[in-house]
Order: structure tokens, then C-alpha cells, then sequence
């Protein structure tokens, strides 16, 4: 009974799958015979077209390049102008001199006759050479033929205070001796001073230890206490100096 029933089975399998390829040929057959799906493909319409993404366009590109010149060509022009020819202004004409006024004192027209150098004073004259390039140069003999010669004077014998008169001149003297006075005191005393906050300074470290030595020992209350200021006092006495 079970060998019949599974022969039974597979007939009907097998009739299934028959009958289901029947029907797929069948439809092949229908699809290539048909006229619409055999039919060419006509070209795009301009509808269609326009559908289409646009290719990547280099506008963009172009105008940032644009910018990017313009700028360049500003900047250049901004540092040509920074960095043209200086306009040098014209030499300012010098006032001329006020005539000398009618009021003068005559102790500053004395004043005048004192700066002159004395009449006994030794002159020396040089010979200044300017070549043609421009370049100068001293000598006590003569210049070369192409170079253009002039005349120096010298006053060897007068030095900076030649021009003073001799009452400034003392005057001068006794205040430099005035300041190197007060110099010199001013360092004695700062000697002194070092040399008195050291002295000072090994007392109070004597004094303090001495303290320390009395305050181990058995002493009152009172004794203590008085100790205690005794040693704050040094203390701060040592601060104010500087100890070390």
C-alpha cells in the first residue's frame, strides 16, 4: 500500500513540473513574437535631455582664478606705490640773521672777547686734497695735480677751556672739587656703616645664644617671660639690619 501511494506521488510531481515548463515556453514565445518589446529605440527628445544631469562645469573654477589674479594685481600696485621715489621736500630757505640789537649789555659783549682765542696762539695750516671722486684727504705738503687744494688752519695750543675765562675757571675747579668731596665722604660713610652692622650683627648672635643658654636652665615664670622679650627684641633688631 505505502509503495503504491509514493509511486502515485511522484507521477503527479513529475506531471506538475511538465505542465509548468509547458507554460513558461509558452510565454517565452509570446514575449519575442511581440512587435512592441521587438521595436527600435528612438533618439532621446529635447525633454529628455534636459532630464539628464548637466557634466561638471569649470565656471566655478574660473571665477575663483579671476579673483585670485585681481587680487595679485592689487597687492603689486599697493607695494609699487609703497615703494616708489620719495618726494623730498624742498630745502627750507634759513631766516637770516637778526641784526644785533642796539641794547646789548657790554658784559655780554665782554663775555664775547673772552671765548677769542689770544692773539699769541700757534696756527698750523694743512692742505685739504679733494680728489675727483669727492674724496678728502690732509696733508703738509701739496696736493696731487688732479685734485682741488684748500687751506686748513689749526690752533694746536687751545683746548676746550681756553674759551673759559678765569674766573669761570676757578669757579669750574672749585665745584668739581666740591662733588669729588661729597663722593668721597658719601662712600666713607657707607663703609663705615658695613662695617658697624657687622660688629652689631655678631653681638646680637652672641646675645641670642647667651639667651638660649639661660633659657634651658631652671628659671621662674618671670625670668622665663623676661627672657622671651629679651630674645624677640634681638630678633627683631637682627631683621632691621639685615643679619645674616
Amino acid at each position: 500500500m505505502n509503495k503504491f501511494t509514493n509511486t502515485q506521488a511522484f507521477v503527479q510531481q513529475k506531471t506538475l513540473a511538465a505542465h509548468r515548463w509547458q507554460t513558461f515556453d509558452g510565454m517565452r514565445k509570446e514575449d519575442s513574437s511581440d512587435p512592441w518589446l521587438n521595436q527600435s529605440r528612438t533618439p532621446l527628445t529635447a525633454w529628455e535631455k534636459a532630464l539628464r544631469p548637466l557634466g561638471p562645469s569649470n565656471r566655478g573654477l574660473f571665477l575663483l582664478a579671476a579673483a585670485a589674479a585681481a587680487l595679485a594685481a592689487l597687492v603689486a600696485l599697493n607695494d609699487w606705490r609703497d615703494s616708489g621715489p620719495l618726494r623730498i621736500p624742498a630745502e627750507r630757505q634759513a631766516a637770516p640773521a637778526a641784526p644785533p640789537s642796539k641794547n646789548a649789555s657790554p658784559a655780554l659783549r665782554y663775555d664775547q672777547r673772552e671765548l677769542k682765542p689770544e692773539s699769541t696762539s700757534r696756527v698750523q695750516r694743512f692742505a685739504k686734497c679733494i680728489s675727483p671722486a669727492g674724496a678728502a684727504t690732509y696733508t703738509d705738503g701739496s696736493c696731487p695735480a688732479d685734485a682741488r687744494a684748500s687751506e686748513v688752519s689749526v690752533t694746536p695750543d687751545v683746548n676746550l677751556a681756553e674759551g673759559m675765562s678765569q674766573d669761570a675757571r676757578q669757579a669750574s675747579m672749585r665745584r668739581n672739587s666740591a662733588i669729588a668731596q661729597s663722593v668721597l665722604e658719601h662712600e666713607r660713610q657707607v663703609a663705615m656703616n658695613v662695617d658697624s652692622s657687622s660688629t652689631e650683627c655678631a653681638q646680637l648672635n652672641a646675645l641670642i645664644a647667651s639667651i638660649d643658654a639661660a633659657a634651658r636652665q631652671p628659671q621662674s615664670g618671670l625670668e622665663q617671660d623676661r627672657l622671651k622679650d629679651q630674645r624677640r627684641r634681638a630678633r627683631d633688631r637682627q631683621f632691621a639690619l639685615h643679619c645674616r
